[in-house]
């Protein structure tokens, strides 16, 4: 396994009642050394029921086992706006293989951007106000950590006010479930689940199922697996953090294999992800006033990243 720390944050956690300045510096000089280590953290203690996780679950599994025709109704920058379906291979990070055949991700995924826009609820009434509770969860959890980082990187409030808008008009976090179907026999050799990549913002919060296959890639350039850990969180840095922090702390590059052995091959992975991303116009520059690393819009920064992604994109804001 990937030389990954548990960080105890239920100083600070949604069961703590309202945080000390002494208790969020504590949690927060934890993480920030978890994130030196290997850019990820898993965090217990942070208050996100289990039962709420498994419903959050169980509501995106119904919503991924309608038919394709169904869920195309709610196709992300076709039918509807930021939130969305994308199915497979609707994103396009295509990757080649070592015989140069061009792969995609085997996955499937389901996005809410603002709350209350173009919910699914023709199809599957229990998805939206689902995610909606989740997140809500999320944010909360969130603003805890934002200021504990700030408490640790000595930046004031900083990270706390250039997120505000989250899952609001004006706002870039969103919340993305994912589905991912058994592996049929017969796929390209080299595919796998979610090519590799880093994310886009501030930090990313990842609950997982028991399947696996989620790995990070090591300073000496191996590929290492970050198991799911009952219980716990995983975090991890994005650009915008690493740019705060003028690569201090850097965002990991990871991804999600396909898993050896036929149980896991033929079972469907899930994940819950949150990704926390400062809000629209936030103007991202090192904390440290480092001039090596150019300022940069966070929320044009997105848009770049999502016109580069989604082919349907650029055609969705010309219209």
């Amino acid at each position: 396994m990937a030389n990954i720390s548990v960080v105890d944050i239920s100083k600070i956690g949604l069961d703590a009642g309202d945080p000390s300045a002494e208790d969020l510096l504590s949690v927060g000089r934890d993480i920030v050394a978890a994130f030196r280590g290997s850019g990820f953290a898993y965090l217990q203690g942070h208050g996100v029921s289990q039962q709420l996780q498994d419903k959050t679950f169980a509501d995106a599994k119904g919503f991924f086992q309608l038919s394709e025709q169904e869920k195309l109704q709610y196709e992300r920058f076709v039918k509807t706006g930021f939130n969305g379906y994308t199915p497979i291979g609707g994103e396009n990070n295509a990757y080649a293989n070592e015989d140069g055949a061009y792969l995609i991700d085997y996955k499937e995924c389901y996005d809410l951007h603002v709350k209350g826009e173009d919910y699914p609820s023709a199809v599957c009434p229990a998805l939206g106000p689902q995610l909606e509770l989740f997140g809500s969860h999320c944010c909360r959890l969130t603003e805890r950590l934002l200021a504990a980082l700030d408490a640790a990187l000595g930046s004031g409030q900083l990270l706390t006010s250039c997120h505000r808008r989250q899952l609001q008009p004006g706002g870039c976090s969103e919340m993305r479930v994912l589905y991912y179907p058994p592996v049929p026999d017969g796929l390209p050799e080299g595919t796998v689940r979610c090519g590799e990549h880093t994310d886009y913002g501030t930090f990313t919060l990842l609950f997982q199922d028991d399947i696996g296959g989620l790995e990070l890639l090591t300073p000496d350039q191996k590929w290492e697996p970050a198991a799911p850990v009952p219980g716990t969180i995983l975090v991890n840095i994005g650009d915008m953090m690493e740019l705060w922090t003028a690569g201090q702390l850097r965002a990991t590059k990871h991804r999600v294999s396909v898993p050896a052995g036929e149980r896991r091959r033929a079972a469907a992975r899930q994940s819950v992800v949150f990704f926390v991303v400062p809000d629209d116009k936030t103007i991202v520059a090192p904390l440290s006033g480092d001039p090596s690393y150019q300022p940069v819009d966070a929320g044009a920064f997105l848009r770049k990243q999502f016109a580069a992604t989604y082919p349907k994109f650029s055609e969705m804001r010309v219209k």
